[in-house]
């Protein structure tokens, strides 16, 4: 509940001078809300910045190693492509993989499609929901993932994946 009441606050307040939103980010306890107030060490201190990214994403904490692929995604930090595929192939937790395919169009959309297109077999339907989530129908392989996913299981990824190609690029058809 905190995150999305966090990220909420971050879009009404998205003008927020960057001394309140480091009093905020350093008020939290939770990384994941930490991760809505990060703009200000963003643009004032990216070094700072970066080790905290590194030191979440390699902690052995799941709220961290969450915060770690959040703040990659909201940063769009292309520089941490490998590292957010390293953490794909060894990550356990539904949620952070979930997270991590939902990074990958946004840092490296050349590659998208073959990096999540995958994951469309795993065993947890939010897994295989995310993949359908960061897919948008613009290449022949988006739109061949996104028709196996319509014989998914799970009702949500068979929904969302018909809802996805309702928007198929009509060069591709």
């Amino acid at each position: 509940l905190m995150v999305p009441l966090a990220h909420t606050m971050k879009r009404v307040f998205s003008q927020m001078p960057s001394a309140t939103e480091a009093e905020i980010f350093h008020l939290a306890k939770l990384p994941e809300v930490k991760v809505c107030f990060t703009g200000w060490m963003r643009r004032d201190e990216p070094e700072q910045y970066t080790q905290l990214i590194d030191s979440w994403i390699n902690s052995d904490s799941l709220s961290e190693r969450r915060a770690g692929v959040l703040a990659v995604n909201e940063g769009k930090r292309s520089e941490y492509t490998d590292i957010v595929k390293q953490l794909l192939e060894r990550e356990q937790d539904h949620c952070i993989v979930g997270i991590s395919i939902q990074t990958l169009p946004r840092i490296d959309p050349e590659h998208a499609v073959e990096l999540v297109a995958p994951f469309l077999k795993h065993r947890h339907e939010g897994v295989r929901l995310s993949v359908v989530e960061a897919l948008t129908p613009d290449s022949e392989l988006a739109v061949k993932t996104l028709i196996m996913a319509m014989g998914d299981p799970d009702n949500r990824v068979r929904s969302q994946a018909i809802k996805r190609l309702t928007n198929i690029s009509h060069e591709l058809v």
